[in-house]
């Protein structure tokens, strides 16, 4: 019953080097990035923000001073997974756990990162990186319909000390710990910066609250936007494009993805696959780089598209997109689904989960002139 968590750190140096699957996506004070959005603020240190909301998960919770500073330092990483509309019918709505990974050994990973010439050899400096992170805590929430007493106790096996935060609705929250945490081969500095990390483990156990989660699904269709807009922007290579794109299909598939989305890169091969197969259908295939803000990004993007075999169109957001469609979107990939007059039809889809895009695409697709 085991799963694998893989820092956030350790995913910012992967996003731009090799292409794996997430398992689900975190921001800081962006509209884009590769995994949970972080919906409010209150004061901050620097610019990590103390008060952080996540409503994917119904969880909020206050950043201690050390903590924060870990934050900004990528040695102290949220790791949230799920918290997707298909999560609802499994055992487990949804985790978020948190990792303690050393200066030191972040620096190496860099270095190592570097040197690895394959995607095969990237993977296996991060399989063996995983090792040496510390696990600090997790916070589980299961639907209370769906789980089973043995799927929970397995869980919460997994650590020596457990709490019930409490049930919102549907979803009962736990929080996961131990009684001792092992700094083994940690530096002197790195132990220091652990045990502040380790005490302070009580304190935001405490600032934790609880509420019923809002997948990030439900999000964006309650979110109002309904139509695409009236676009006037250009794609990544200059072209001037307009709502006029979406005329010639009945239906056109728009992947919303960043440059430093792993499983956004990862996804594509199979998307232009997609796009060249319901072609017959009518159905089309464009993107939106949410990140696409400027010159350097705009570089990155047309790198990999390139690199990827990536023929459709990918667009570069002016203020309409960003003002409207992308501000309901707290992470990539993001399909949805659009007529050729521009309104958002369907449901959206959160990860690129290709069987299910292709199936409802086609199921739209029937019933769209």
């Amino acid at each position: 019953m085991k799963r694998k968590f893989i820092s956030t750190a350790i995913l910012m140096i992967l996003a731009v080097s090799v292409s794996i699957a997430g398992c689900s996506k975190m921001k800081e004070n962006k509209t884009e990035d590769n995994k949970t959005n972080v919906q409010e603020t209150d004061q901050k240190i620097d610019d990590i923000e103390k008060i952080q909301k996540f409503e994917s998960f119904g969880l909020e919770y206050t950043l201690s001073d050390s903590w924060a500073k870990a934050f900004k330092e990528n040695t102290l990483s949220p790791e949230p997974c799920g918290g997707l509309e298909e999560d609802k019918e499994r055992e487990i709505f949804g985790e978020f756990g948190f990792t303690f990974v050393s200066k030191e050994d972040i620096n190496k990973l860099q270095d190592q990162m570097e040197n690895a010439k394959t995607e095969e050899e990237q993977m296996k400096v991060i399989i063996d990186f995983q090792s040496k992170s510390k696990r600090l805590l997790n916070i589980v929430i299961f639907n209370k319909d769906k789980v089973t007493d043995e799927t929970k106790n397995n869980i919460i096996a997994e650590f020596t000390d457990h709490e019930k935060l409490g049930e919102k609705g549907n979803y009962q929250f736990y929080f996961l710990y131990n009684d001792k945490y092992d700094d083994t081969g940690l530096s002197d500095s790195s132990k220091k910066e652990f045990k502040e990390i380790v005490d302070g483990i009580d304190e935001f156990k405490k600032s934790i609250k609880i509420s019923t989660p809002v997948t990030e699904e439900e999000k964006i269709k309650n979110s109002g936007v309904g139509n695409i807009g009236e676009i006037k922007t250009k794609d990544i290579h200059g072209k001037a494009v307009d709502k006029s794109i979406f005329k010639e299909y009945k239906l056109t598939i728009v992947d919303i993805w960043a440059t430093t989305c792993g499983p956004c890169v990862q996804a594509m091969p199979e998307l232009q696959k997609l796009q060249e197969e319901l072609k017959k259908d009518q159905i089309n295939v464009l993107g939106i780089v949410a990140d696409a803000v400027d010159d350097e990004t705009i570089e990155i993007a047309k790198q990999i598209v390139d690199k990827k075999g990536v023929k459709y169109t990918d667009l570069v957001p002016d203020e309409t997109l960003k003002n409207g469609i992308l501000k309901s979107i707290t992470g990539t990939p993001t399909f949805i689904f659009v007529d050729r007059d521009g309104n958002i039809v369907g449901n959206p889809i959160i990860g690129a989960d290709m069987e299910r895009i292709k199936k409802q695409a086609l199921d739209l697709g029937k019933h769209t002139k």
